[in-house]
C-alpha cells in the first residue's frame, strides 16, 4: 500500500475483492439537470466512457428553460430522458 488513507493499490490490473466482471452487477447513472446545458454533454459523455459500462444513463430534466432536454435527447438510445416541471431544490 502507498500509505494513503482511502486509496486502493491495484496489482496486475486486478481489483481487490472482485474476481471478474460477472461479479459487478449493474450500474445506473442518474444525472439531474436544471439549465445545465453548458455542462451536460460532458457529464453524459463521461458516464458513457466509464470502463464499467452503465446499464442506463438517466437524465432528469427539472424544467430547464435552456436546451438541456434537447441536448440529452440528442444522445439517443444510450440515454433516457425524464422531463418534469421544476420542483426546486431537492
Amino acid at each position: 500500500m502507498s500509505g494513503h488513507v482511502g486509496r486502493e493499490e491495484r496489482v496486475g490490473g486486478e481489483r481487490p475483492g472482485v474476481a471478474d466482471d460477472s461479479d459487478r452487477g449493474t450500474l445506473s447513472v442518474v444525472i439531474p439537470v436544471y439549465n445545465g446545458e453548458r455542462w451536460l454533454a460532458e457529464a453524459i459523455e463521461s458516464a458513457l466512457a466509464q470502463t464499467w459500462q452503465p446499464a442506463e444513463v438517466v437524465v432528469v430534466d427539472d424544467g430547464s428553460t435552456d436546451g438541456s432536454g434537447r441536448l440529452a435527447a440528442s444522445f439517443g438510445d444510450p440515454v433516457r430522458l425524464i422531463r418534469q416541471e421544476n420542483a426546486g431544490v431537492a
